[in-house]
């Protein structure tokens, strides 16, 4: 078994922390913070938590995305809908979903990724080139 507790994690010093995406200064993107925690044997799953400055930014996750808010809010529109999400919500997105979060002060949550089987990455990739070729 492995146990982490998100709340004795401090993403602003956590040494294994990925700070390598976020906003170059001058840009409207928000600086976001990624600390991965638990990782299953096949590495298919995959667990952490991440937070974002106010800001604006655009997802496309490869893996599906189950998260819990921790603490702040934020506006999700994916697939044409509009989410209003604050702490305590729990979301569920599929991978390939394109989102775009609007961060208007902080926001804070668990992530749990987990990767398609081969066959669905294989699937989304050829549809997505298909339409793409179409266009």
């Amino acid at each position: 078994m492995q146990v982490f507790r998100p709340e004795d994690i401090d993403l602003a010093t956590a040494p294994d922390a990925n700070r390598s995406f976020g906003a170059p200064s001058g840009t409207d993107l928000p600086v976001m913070r990624s600390v991965v925690r638990q990782e299953s044997r096949d590495g298919g799953l995959r667990s952490g938590v991440w937070d974002s400055a106010a800001g604006t930014a655009t997802f496309r996750h490869t893996a599906d995305e189950w998260a819990y808010i921790l603490e702040g809010e934020v506006q999700v529109t994916a697939a044409g809908e509009v989410h209003q999400l604050k702490a305590g919500d729990v979301f569920y997105t599929p991978a390939g979903e394109s989102m775009v979060w609007v961060v208007p002060t902080y926001v804070r949550k668990v992530w749990v990724h987990r990767r398609p089987p081969i066959v669905g990455r294989i699937r989304r990739k050829l549809g997505r080139m298909l339409a793409s070729a179409r266009s």
